[in-house]
């Protein structure tokens, strides 16, 4: 908050009333943070009809490239494996879509690194595959069988051993899809134009704010600011020991995909192409 809305310096972070912005890069696609936030993944454009994947270590600002795109590719998504030692590149070229699994926190010797594995052995009809929470080198995926939808696990480096799963073991997510605080306490979401807390202990949802145009791009500061933008405007909420919230607006960037690194101390931002740093914002 600014210094002018503190009641107790106990409950809040004082950020400067403008912030230093520095841009790393002007060809930014999509950005994602590595769960441990050390390594970011980009999709990097090259030209106005090709890209690149690339993984670039935060601290060390080296950057490696993991893939240069066919001609006609198109990006889908990319997921982390929750050990941040893995990422699942989805891609779509006319009507088939390809997964692709890169190792990036191992060394050479391990399978995965230099050259992708993919998940072409299981066939073109499986779909919302995901790495196994508890094994990294697991893949979950849904494919139907007999005609109904089924829950499989394989290990995607041995090609082998698909394990069907049953219903009765997976747990349906009773809470809307958000994302949690590092001391895994609350559940920062969004629910229609307003941002929302869901404390796990109490079971009680407090309202941090509602917008004209919906909150996006949640991300954490420590446990009781949750950072988000909304419209061209990034802002922080501060969630005090009273339950109610107090909110800043911190800048102006169109489009704005946030993320937060507790190592840094700094806010990264994406915004039409360009990747930025905050100057620290915490001591």
């Amino acid at each position: 908050m600014q210094s002018s809305q503190v009641t107790e310096a106990k409950e809040v972070i004082l950020f400067p009333e403008d912030i230093e912005f520095q841009t790393l890069f002007s060809n930014v696609l999509k950005a994602s943070l590595s769960p441990n936030s050390i390594l970011f993944a980009f999709q990097k454009k090259l030209d106005e009809k090709t890209w690149e994947l690339t993984a670039w270590d935060i601290e060390n600002k080296k950057e490696e490239v993991l893939f240069d795109a066919p001609f006609g590719t198109q990006w889908e998504s990319l997921q982390w494996s929750k050990d941040s030692k893995k990422i699942l590149l989805t891609i779509r070229k006319g009507d088939k879509l390809q997964y692709l699994i890169w190792n990036v926190q191992e060394n050479e010797a391990e399978p995965c690194v230099k050259t992708p594995c993919t998940l072409d052995f299981l066939g073109t009809d499986i779909s919302q595959p995901m790495f196994s929470p508890a094994n990294s080198q697991e893949i979950l995926f849904s494919k139907v069988v007999a005609g109904s939808p089924t829950l499989q696990k394989t290990d995607y480096v041995a090609r082998q051993g698909i394990t069907t799963i049953e219903e009765d073991t997976v747990t349906p997510e009773m809470l809307p899809s958000g994302i949690e605080s590092p001391d895994r306490k609350k559940l920062a979401f969004v629910n229609d134009s307003r941002l929302m807390v869901f404390f796990f202990e109490t079971k009680r949802q407090v309202l941090l704010g509602t917008f004209t145009q919906v909150p996006k791009s949640l991300s954490w500061l420590l446990n009781e600011h949750v950072f988000f933008s909304s419209g061209d405007s990034i802002n922080v909420a501060e969630l005090d020991t009273r339950g109610a919230s107090n909110i800043v607006q911190l800048g102006t960037f169109k489009n704005a995909e946030l993320s937060w690194n507790p190592e840094q101390k700094s806010l990264f931002v994406l915004s039409e192409g360009k990747f930025l740093v905050s100057e620290k914002l915490l001591p």
